[in-house]
Formats: C-alpha cells, sequence, structure tokens
C-alpha cells in the first residue's frame, strides 16, 4: 500500500477558476432547475456537457457576456476535474478529497507503452512532481506484495519503460514514470495481517454497519478459518458475503477461500480506452 499527498490546499490556477467559475456562478443565484443541477453535477463526476446549453443558462441568467465559455479537449477537461474537485469539496465544508486506487497492479497487463503512461498518472495522482501537485487531494494506492519483484526484477520496468516514452518524444511523461516507479519500489507499506483480537472488532464494527445499510441484523458469526493466510480484506468480503446469502436467500452458506496467483499477463482488452472527440460537447 501506498500513499501520498499533493501539498495543502491552495489556490486554483486563474485559467482553472475560469473554467470552474461560470457553472458555480449560476448555482446560488438560483437560475437553473432541478434538471440543470443534475446535469451539472454529472459533469463534475466525469459525464459530458453540452457548450450550447450552458451558454443559454447563463444568457438566462444574465451572465452570458460575463465568462469566456469555450469548448476544451477531453484530456484536458479531465484535468481541469481532477483540481478543481478538492476546492469544491472544501467549499462545501470537507477538509479535501481522499481517492483510494485499488488493483493497481493491473498496471502489469498492460503493454509497454501503457505502462509507462499510467506509472506517469500514478504519480501525478500522488503529487509526485511539484509542478503537477492536485492542492488538497490525498491519494491511498493499495498493490499487490509481488508486482516489485514481477515488474522491475523480471521484466525490468525501471529500466526499459522510461527511455522508451522519451524515444516518442513524451519527455514529460517520462520523468513523471521514473518518479512513479521508484515510489512503488522504495515507498510501499506491507499491511500486518490481522490478529484475533484485531479481527475481532473489525467482525463487530462491519456488522452495526451492515445492519445500518438494510435494516437486518447479521446474526453471530465466528471470525473464520482464515486466520493464518487471510488477508482483513479476505475476512471482510467472506462475511458480507455470507451475511447477503443469508439476508436474501434465507440459507446458512459454507465459504472456502482459495488463493489464485495474479496474472500479470499482458492483454489489449483492459487498456481499451475511447478518446473523445474534440468538439463542442464539452464545456471548459
Amino acid at each position: 500500500m501506498t500513499n501520498s499527498k499533493s501539498g495543502p490546499p491552495g489556490r486554483c490556477s486563474p485559467g482553472g477558476w475560469r473554467r470552474c467559475l461560470p457553472l458555480l456562478h449560476l448555482i446560488p443565484r438560483g437560475a437553473i432547475d432541478a434538471d440543470a443541477h443534475a446535469r451539472m453535477a454529472r459533469f463534475f463526476a466525469g459525464g459530458k456537457l453540452g457548450l450550447t446549453m450552458a451558454r443559454a443558462w447563463l444568457r438566462a441568467a444574465g451572465a452570458g457576456r460575463l465568462f469566456n465559455v469555450r469548448a476544451v479537449r477531453e484530456a484536458d477537461l479531465a484535468l481541469q476535474r481532477l483540481r478543481f474537485a478538492p476546492r469544491l469539496l472544501r467549499a462545501a465544508g470537507f477538509r479535501g478529497w481522499c481517492i483510494l486506487l485499488d488493483e493497481v497492479e493491473l498496471i502489469g497487463r498492460y503493454s509497454p507503452l501503457q505502462r509507462g503512461r499510467s506509472y506517469a498518472e500514478f504519480a501525478r495522482w500522488l503529487g509526485l512532481e511539484k509542478s503537477e501537485e492536485i492542492p488538497g487531494l490525498v491519494t491511498v494506492a493499495a498493490i499487490t506484495s509481488d508486482f516489485h519483484d514481477e515488474m522491475f526484477t523480471r521484466r525490468r520496468d525501471d529500466e526499459l519503460i522510461p527511455p522508451r516514452l522519451e524515444e516518442r518524444g513524451m519527455q514529460q511523461q517520462a520523468v513523471m514514470a521514473r518518479k512513479g516507479i521508484e515510489w512503488l519500489e522504495r515507498h510501499q507499506t506491507a499491511l500486518n495481517r490481522p490478529d484475533p483480537a484485531g479481527l475481532g472488532r473489525s467482525l463487530e464494527k462491519i456488522g452495526r454497519l451492515y445492519h445500518d445499510v438494510y435494516g437486518w441484523a447479521p446474526p453471530a458469526t465466528d471470525v473464520g478459518p482464515l486466520l493464518g493466510s487471510g488477508s482483513l480484506r479476505q475476512h471482510v468480503k467472506s462475511w458480507i458475503t455470507l451475511w447477503d446469502i443469508e439476508r436474501l436467500y434465507g440459507e446458512r452458506p459454507g465459504i472456502e477461500a482459495d488463493t489464485i496467483a495474479i496474472d500479470y499477463t499482458e492483454s489489449t482488452d483492459i487498456e481499451q480506452a475511447t478518446i473523445a472527440p474534440d468538439d463542442d460537447e464539452s464545456i471548459g
């Protein structure tokens, strides 16, 4: 497991605020209806928002001339959202934004070039490059313990991947990829195996949460047979699976656990990406 923070909360760049302000200008003025609010929320969450519609909202609010609203490339918009979201959360009274990245080891199944891009993006999320810091963002990433040996000892990604990016003229991404790889090589924190007392406390707490969510009290449950080798995640998953089956079907199942080897075989299927057209469908 790795974690990092992108620096203390600070000011959005002027360009970032110019792109955030048009929509934020509308919210407290009651200038848009519930459907527009929902569209705006989907946009902040990663959806698209038509440029024509946004301009119409601003004109209706008498703010058509206040902002220079224009289309931007989807790739640029993704970074703007990433910088904007922590500011929005702080404005709503929260301390910032915590991102949990699971199964980072899936990077190992990408092609070499895509692995390089992924290492670079990983470094961005962790705030490892000063020029790429995201104020108010904290990132925690989970990764398997054998990733280091597979990717850096056997495949030598630390030696081969950054030069491959440089050969393609991707100098900044090569710099970021090196930082991401170095972090994965040197800064992982191994999680301790859960002890009986800790498992008991976790079982009790998760049982209460389950009751709060479903209004159904889980029956008395043993910690389980995984104490010697199982991770906390395996325990939690087994408890919730057991409770789900009993709550939905009225049956008390038996659960067996088996270790599945991590597959690092390169697969083009999992790195398919949709590239949005650079048109007027995305507001900036």
